[in-house]
């Protein structure tokens, strides 16, 4: 079953389940269209590394894709669409957020 089907079927459980989703549906969306659109099982650690990283220097927006793909791929693994999950086991630090300028 190809990334964009497995997604459909994850986004239509989310929504069933009450949950809107758009922008995480977007963000899965790209990740399907990133990663070739190919069969789950056969998208790579690599390839969910560069999804994650992105472009440019590393952001908190690590951390939303993450859990965005770590709860498609637990749903994934509940059904048997995966054997395994790509995604890392070890995070990166992120920088530290940034301090708001305020002039008195």
């Amino acid at each position: 079953m190809n990334t964009s089907d497995v997604i459909t079927i994850y986004l239509a459980t989310r929504r069933a389940q009450g949950v809107q989703i758009r922008s995480g549906a977007r963000a899965l969306r790209q990740f399907a269209r990133e990663t070739g659109d190919r069969p789950l099982h056969e998208v790579t650690q690599q390839a969910v590394s560069a999804f994650l990283r992105g472009h440019g220097a590393l952001s908190a927006s690590w951390t939303t894709k993450f859990r965005l793909l770590a709860g498609l791929y637990r749903f994934a693994l509940a059904r048997g669409y995966v054997a395994v999950s790509p995604l890392p086991e070890i995070k990166p630090k992120l920088p530290p957020p940034q301090t708001p300028y305020v002039t008195a």
